[in-house]
């Protein structure tokens, strides 16, 4: 999208000159350390910190080593000034420095670090910064809340790769809770990535909750949404198209080869649905369809640009089905998944910690071919498929302590050169296996 797109920024830049709404329930993560209406200046330190330990069934020397590390370890902060203005401000220590090629960035291991304007309350929410895009179920939920340890196929390694994108957007939800909506431009790079070209994407998502209103308490929060994205690359100026991996980061389909590599370029179109069905805050099913149309340049890096070898594309689909019950607690320890609304103020509470307990399933399938119009050496292209099956079991102590354990099966059946690649370096074998865990608090 042209930055002349921007010009109807304006429109929005009205509504911010309305009267601040009264201030309806807040979400659940309003919980910190101020008056309701104070416009005083008011911080919470927050932070996470995650750590990890992966294990695999090792058939050959380049599968991924067992390990222990730091997945996440943020310092975070929350500021409001009474309910209409605020910023959110994140740094992880565990991230390491983006890489891009010939895309300049910053280098800064930021997170989500954003401004918000609120005006209206929870109807119309301007954020602009760096946060998880609008795409998607899960994409919109905290990693905190996420039922495995890391987002599903389908959206971390196929719908969105990078999860955050830094750019402005409008979001809000009634106050019936029967509609939310968000739209945004966004540079399109990633985290901590610049603009490279004169371009930016347009992603949005909305999603219902029909039967909030209704005398069925049980589904109240049952929703049916779609969401969103389209931009354009030059293709002298492409990010490298992300790898693919599992949830143990074992990689299936690595965009680099014999010094060369597939990058983004021209059209990308990104087409979701979701539904979302928890049952009384006990337990649930949720199921997301992704369909991604991705232009691709085979090219080597030069010394200001790239040198473009072929034009190509990635097209495919990629859905998963995830089941999950409450064997001890429910799900109102956690925030509301898929929303992540900023506060409406900041506010002591003295909530007594409760215990958690859930179990979770998952089943999903990625399907998905490369090609390029003319033939280059070692380029990963053809048909790649990947089927995961994963199971997780999670203990909280109120939403701070969580211990989680995953176990994950990954069968690849694709015929793609890069997945027969990742076949070899798993000892021949098209089943990959992992046992994941984490202790994590976040306060």
């Amino acid at each position: 999208m042209r930055w002349t797109w921007l010009r109807g920024g304006v429109v929005c830049a009205a509504l911010l000159t309305g009267r601040a709404a009264s201030a309806s329930n807040p979400t659940d993560d309003a919980v910190a350390i101020a008056p309701e209406e104070s416009t005083a200046l008011r911080v919470r330190l927050k932070g996470r910190l995650q750590i990890d330990a992966f294990t695999f069934n090792r058939r050959s020397g380049q599968m991924p080593s067992d390990t222990f590390f730091l997945k996440r370890a943020r310092i975070e902060a929350l500021g409001m000034m009474g309910p209409v203005i605020g910023f959110y401000l994140a740094g992880d220590f565990a991230a390491a420095v983006p890489t891009g090629g010939l895309t300049p960035h910053t280098f800064l291991s930021t997170t989500d670090d954003y401004i918000f304007l609120r005006p209206f309350g929870n109807l119309a929410i301007l954020q602009i910064g760096q946060y998880d895009a609008p795409l998607t179920f899960e994409n919109r939920t905290s990693d905190i809340a996420l039922d495995f340890m890391e987002r599903s196929l389908t959206v971390r390694a196929f719908a969105i790769p990078a999860n955050k994108e830094l750019g402005a957007m409008v979001h809000g939800i009634t106050d019936n809770q029967l509609f939310y909506y968000a739209l945004g431009l966004f540079n399109g790079g990633g985290i901590n990535m610049r603009n490279v070209d004169a371009d930016l994407d347009l992603i949005g998502r909305i999603f219902f909750t029909p039967l909030a209103l209704t005398d069925l308490p049980y589904l109240h929060e049952a929703s049916v949404g779609i969401s969103g994205r389209h931009g354009e690359r030059n293709p002298l100026l492409g990010l490298p198209l992300a790898n693919q991996t599992t949830q143990g980061n074992f990689v299936f389909l690595n965009s680099a080869f014999a010094g060369r590599g597939l990058f983004e370029a021209n059209n990308l179109t990104v087409v979701a649905a979701e539904l979302h069905l928890p049952v009384t805050h006990s337990g649930g099913v949720r199921a997301e369809f992704v369909r991604k149309d991705q232009g691709l340049s085979a090219a080597s890096v030069g010394a200001t640009q790239l040198t473009l070898l072929s034009s190509g594309e990635l097209s495919g689909n990629s859905f998963y089905v995830e089941a999950w019950y409450w064997i001890l607690g429910d799900d109102t320890i956690l925030d509301i998944a898929g929303r992540e609304l900023p506060p409406l103020v900041l506010r002591i509470t003295n909530d007594t910690p409760r215990h958690g307990l859930m179990i979770v399933a998952r089943c999903e399938t990625l399907s998905e071919t490369i090609t390029l119009q003319q033939p280059v050496a070692g380029a990963p292209v053809g048909f790649t498929s990947v089927d995961s099956y994963e199971v997780g079991l999670n203990y909280w102590y109120a939403k701070n302590f969580r211990l989680t354990a995953n176990y994950a099966v990954n069968h690849m059946t694709g015929t793609s050169q890069a997945e027969g690649n990742a076949i070899a370096a798993n000892g021949g074998s098209t089943w990959e296996q992992e046992w994941l865990f984490r202790i994590a608090f976040a306060y």
